[in-house]
């Protein structure tokens, strides 16, 4: 038996340890029961008639052989099935990193003209319709052609076993909640195909045609016989006995056509009783083959497999609203996105806006229904810590951290137990900023201010503010209450957590040092300083569960996304008593602000991501975890000449910033070196995007390369193609933030941007990392939240080993960054300068997500 799978998504080989896959980060959810490749079982959809046919009859029937090469990049490693119309081949794509991928032939063996003309119309029919098809549940078309006078469908392999293989390898039925869980999202791609306009009608679903992967997702295969929908056009009669409904034999269908199969399909999964081997249209009660299935679930299938259309379900949707009442919470699917905030009067799994995967099970719908929802992007069902969870009350003084019962389910810390260590009374820190008045921390968001837990700066949210409330006026059981429910309300809220963590550490005498975040979590780039919250609350729960002193409290600094508030926020950090060193500033700019106010006063500095050459070697204290722009413009310069063979280049660049041009010139110049012509096109504060789109247009690029934020190359993405630019756009790590995939839409599509951190991470602790995030955000990590995971991490190792001594921190993170230390993605070094060097990530967007194009090692 192979030892290896394939992943759903990406189709890269993976162990049958692997959490999550080595290529794109997939989560792989329970056991796997399908492993699919070129030297395991054929996917169960490779034909409608698919019968393997062993290699050895390949050359003698006219079939390619194994390593036949079809346009110059498509290597064929086996024929996986042949049928009266064609074959079907697993392949890989040389172009795409040897991309596995399922190649449909149509074998052009007719003698009539006219039959010949007919299927060939019918071929390119089908790829003409699969290729406007954006739906998780319908596998993708990479590419059409015709070769020796044969032609060819390029399409998405999926690693999965079709239900009918599934119920033989069973051999019982199925149960009714895994039947429900699959009809969903059945249903919900044929309302994705009946909403289209004109609509689409399947016309031959049935188990055959839905391949199911081991973790639970179903994919609609094989529309070589889906039409549009007409209602007055009758047509020839295209179906699967047993399956079809009466009409389709008449050749009339519409939309309730495709629910009779449906239901046909459940009668089948959930009986084992095959409807293709019994007289048509005859389907006896389900339940007197299957005692243990529901009356709500008898009655939907008898509606569904009513001979007359009129009375079955009138839509796709109104049937998908039924099952999820038939499965209660064990259903999954809402309206509105939690992801996009796509609001939706359609209930869906997945969203038709963003592409994501939809999940109620991690939190509890609001009152009207509507999107409150937030799940990871993969899909993977989080749930809450089992057990009660006890909200502090005032004067619950031995309430403990297990009470608290913090959603990772782990037992943080017993604050009975601690002893106290060298902040005696760190309530000193809420005494220094009582001078604030009460409006400027409650009603607005503080300038530049440090807080431990008295002053948000993420608001909208009622529960924090009532914890902002409490802390400040030292009543810390009401604050942990307020902000354990703040960050219920709200997962990915990394301020919440930390100040969760802050008020329970304040409620004991913990041994405590206290380390400095600063970032952006006001201003132009708050996004990524949500991303910073989300690590540092991450590394500090971790840290605060290692069962050791001391606790790690975190006061957060906010610059407001501009190196003057930058300023004042480490002019505060410095007057905070206790701070042993900091983790920030993100942007580069601010961090050189900054810097020389953190030096006066010892303070060591490691930035997740200031990457500016100016940064080299400018304080003794300093250090940072990504590499400077000279090796990110380096690396991105070769990939444009290498492998997109750029020979004009646009390189875009804002006029008042030197620390983001500094990467334009390193690109620049590597570009030049390597024959490259460039030139510059630059935009100011409020950028008229079209018109500078027409200024690029006339440079007529090969690549269009953008130093600049993530909301840059929205507003460049599109613009640039609105104008007919296509030339596909490169940009550095300011732009790997999921708001760039998910708002950017298809105009984002196919950019790349170098990065030091994804999830599809090999190391046991980057799975591990990934793993843990989404449990505790339901979302995807970045590299900003895994950065400052590390930088924290490394902060309190070297705390640790020499005690909170300013000095001592920094001589001791100088001396592990000589030898090396582990990060996420393997080893780093720092040298003599404070500059890293660590494995790079290409990434690309790609539907709505990023996908991994290559690693880079420095």
């Amino acid at each position: 038996m192979s030892t290896i799978f394939y992943c759903p998504e990406c189709q890269a080989e993976n162990s049958l340890t692997s959490k999550f896959c080595n290529e794109c980060g997939h989560p792989f959810k329970g056991e796997p029961t399908a492993l699919l490749g070129p030297n395991a079982t054929a996917p169960a959809h490779a034909s409608a008639a698919a019968a393997v046919a062993p290699a050895e009859t390949t050359v003698a029937s006219g079939l390619l052989p194994p390593n036949s090469v079809l346009q110059g990049r498509y290597r064929i490693t086996q024929l996986l099935g042949q049928g009266g119309m064609g074959a079907v081949y697993l392949a890989s794509d040389a172009r795409f990193s040897s991309r596995t991928c399922v190649i449909k032939e149509m074998l052009d063996h007719f003698n009539d003209p006219e039959q010949r003309a007919q299927a060939t119309e019918s071929f390119h029919r089908e790829a003409d319709l699969l290729s406007t098809f954006k739906h998780p549940g319908i596998p993708e078309v990479y590419d059409r052609f015709t070769e020796a006078n044969r032609h060819y469908l390029v399409m998405e392999y999926i690693n999965g076993v079709d239900l009918e293989q599934r119920l033989i390898d069973n051999g019982a039925p199925f149960s009714e909640k895994e039947v429900i869980a699959w009809t969903i999202q059945c249903c919900d791609v044929l309302s994705y195909l009946h909403h289209q306009k004109p609509g689409i009608i399947y016309r031959d679903m049935k188990p055959a045609n839905i391949i199911t992967t081991a973790w639970g997702k179903a994919y609609l295969v094989d529309f070589g016989i889906a039409r549009f929908f007409n209602p007055v056009t009758r047509g020839t009669m295209i179906g699967t006995q047993g399956y079809a409904p009466p009409e389709q034999y008449r050749g009339q269908v519409e939309p309730r056509s495709d629910l009779y199969a449906l239901g046909a399909t459940m009668h089948y999964l959930l009986t084992g009783r095959d409807p293709q081997n019994e007289p048509p249209f005859s389907f006896p009660p389900v339940s007197t083959l299957n005692p243990e299935i529901s009356p709500e679930m008898e009655m939907l299938i008898l509606k569904a497999l009513d001979p007359d259309a009129e009375n079955r379900y009138a839509s796709a949707d109104e049937m998908l609203g039924v099952l999820m009442e038939i499965g209660g919470n064990d259903t999954d699917v809402i309206r509105d996105c939690p992801h996009c905030g796509h609001k939706s009067s359609v209930t869906r799994q997945f969203c038709p806006n963003c592409k994501q995967y939809i999940s109620k099970k991690a939190h509890a719908l609001k009152a009207n229904g509507s999107g409150a929802i937030v799940t990871d992007a993969a899909g993977m069902h989080q749930n809450k810590a089992s057990g009660p969870t006890a909200r502090l009350e005032p004067g619950n003084k031995a309430a403990t951290a297990t009470n608290l019962a913090l959603p990772t389910g782990k037992t943080e810390f017993d604050l009975v137990s601690v002893k106290p260590y060298v902040i005696a009374g760190a309530t000193a820190v809420a005494v220094a900023l009582a001078g604030i008045a009460a409006w400027q921390i409650f009603h607005h968001r503080p300038m530049a201010l440090v807080s431990q837990g008295e002053a948000i700066f993420l608001t909208g949210n009622e529960a924090k503010e009532d914890g902002a409330h409490a802390y400040a006026a030292g009543d810390y059981t009401r604050a942990a209450s307020a902000y354990q429910k703040a960050s219920e309300d709200d997962p990915t809220d990394g301020e919440a957590r930390i100040y969760w963590q802050n008020s329970v550490l304040m409620l004991g005498k913990a041994d405590l040092v206290m380390v400095a975040v600063a970032g952006p979590f006001t201003g132009k780039f708050e996004a990524k300083g949500r991303a910073e919250l989300q690590g540092a609350a991450h590394a500090q729960q971790e840290l605060n569960s290692r069962g050791k002193a001391p606790r790690v409290l975190l006061a957060l600094a906010d610059d407001g996304s501009s190196h003057e508030r930058a300023l004042e926020a480490s002019k505060r950090i410095v007057e905070t008593k206790g701070v042993i060193g900091v983790i920030g500033h993100l942007d580069s700019r601010s961090t050189r602000a900054a810097l020389p106010i953190y030096g006066l006063a010892g303070l060591p500095v490691i930035s997740p991501t200031s990457t500016s050459i100016e940064l080299s070697d400018s304080s003794p204290n300093f250090f940072r975890l990504s590499p400077d722009d000279g090796l990110q413009g380096g690396v991105l310069a070769r990939y444009a000449v290498e492998d997109l063979h750029a020979k004009r280049v646009s390189v875009v660049l804002p006029e008042d910033n030197p620390y983001i041009q500094g990467l334009a010139t390193s690109f620049a110049k590597e570009a030049e070196d390597r024959g490259v012509r460039t030139e510059q096109a630059i935009f100011g504060d409020n950028p008229d995007w079209t018109e500078l789109a027409k200024g690029i247009k006339a440079q007529r690029p090969d690549v269009v390369f953008l130093a600049g934020s993530h909301l840059d190359a929205i507003g460049l993405a599109k613009a640039t193609r609105q104008v007919g630019v296509n030339a596909p756009i490169l940009g550095g790590d300011s732009l790997y933030l999921p708001e760039l995939a998910r708002e950017g839409g298809q105009a984002v599509d196919g950019m790349v941007c170098a990065t030091y951190y994804h999830g599809a991470l090999t190391s046991a602790a980057a799975r591990d990392f990934e793993l843990e995030f989404r449990s505790k955000f339901q979302s995807e990590a970045n590299s900003r939240a895994a950065l400052t995971y590390e930088a924290l991490n490394l902060m309190v190792q070297a705390i640790d080993v020499v005690g909170p001594q300013r000095e001592a921190v920094a001589s001791y993170i100088k001396k592990l960054g000589e030898q090396g230390y582990a990060t996420l993605s393997g080893k780093a070094k720092i040298d003599a300068k404070g500059n890293v060097r660590r494995p790079m990530f290409l990434m690309k967007v790609k539907d709505g997500r990023f996908v991994p194009v290559r690693q880079v090692s420095l």
